[in-house]
């Protein structure tokens, strides 16, 4: 397998490349199992939220001692499947240590949206939209291709059926336009 990084050709000698069809489906699996041993406890309940696209999960909840238990167990990682969070890769709204890290903080003050692969999530209402401003700087050679409109419409009803679902507890004091 070869990878063209700046006009330089690279070989890849080990692994398996990252967003081929093997390495997203063995990433799948291993998840998979790594969620339903020791994740469990976040998934199914209906005010909230837990769902991962690949590899980046997003966690959306009202308790701040659940996000803060999850991003616990998530950054002391799960070593026999080769998984620990990165905490400088990591985003929450609002303050918070974990393991003596202050994990960086999304300034939703402006946009009242929060980032997640590519996308800017409402955080009153859950709609969903592109974050184009992150590839200001960089140029269309340097992107890579993903069909990123299925994972954001799947994301959208995703999210629109959580809300419809949570609408009378969370949004009834908060009024969408």
């Amino acid at each position: 397998m070869y990878r063209q990084i700046d006009k330089k050709l690279y070989r890849q000698r080990e692994g398996i490349a990252q967003g081929s069809k093997v390495s997203t489906l063995l990433c799948s699996f291993f998840y998979g199992d790594l969620e339903t041993r020791h994740l469990s406890e976040f998934v199914g309940r209906p005010d909230e939220m837990f769902v991962r696209f690949v590899d980046d999960y997003i966690f959306v909840s009202r308790d701040k001692e659940r996000v803060t238990l999850l991003l616990q167990k998530l950054l002391d990682g799960f070593p026999q499947y080769g998984f620990e969070a990165n905490a400088s890769k990591t985003v929450v709204n609002f303050p918070v240590t974990i393991n003596g890290k202050e994990l960086y903080m999304s300034d939703t003050t402006t946009t009242g949206c929060f980032p997640w692969i590519g996308l800017l999530i409402n955080q009153r209402c859950l709609s969903v939209k592109h974050d184009w401003t992150r590839l200001s700087s960089t140029g269309l050679s340097d992107t890579l291709t993903l069909p990123a409109s299925h994972a954001c419409a799947a994301l959208k009803a995703m999210l629109e059926r959580f809300r419809c679902m949570t609408d009378a507890i969370a949004h009834s004091s908060i009024r969408i336009d």
